[in-house]
């Protein structure tokens, strides 16, 4: 879908909807039994491809999701250190 959007300019939608058409023209010529098998071979392979790219996101959500906790680390630990530094500046100004 991709390349024929890429290639003809048009959306990814607009791709889909003519590859269906094509696809739909193609298994006319088939007889009933063998537009079924036709069919749930492609329900596979979708189901594969769509597996594949849910896969894909999660790999990159736990990578977004290491990097937030690593980012929480650091403010938290920056916070601390300027607390720390003005409760030092406190004190010595204090107890001068």
């Amino acid at each position: 879908m991709k390349s024929l959007a890429n290639s003809k300019g048009i959306s990814l939608y607009q791709a889909s909807n003519d590859l269906s058409d094509i696809q739909n023209e193609f298994i006319e010529r088939f007889n009933y039994d063998d537009q079924e098998k036709f069919l749930n071979i492609m329900t596979d392979e979708m189901l594969a491809h769509a597996n594949a790219t849910n896969d894909e996101v999660e790999k990159l959500n736990q990578q977004v999701f290491k990097q937030e906790i690593s980012n929480i680390n650091l403010t938290n630990t920056m916070a601390g250190i300027i607390v720390f530094c003005c409760l030092m500046f406190l004190f010595f100004v204090v107890f001068k």
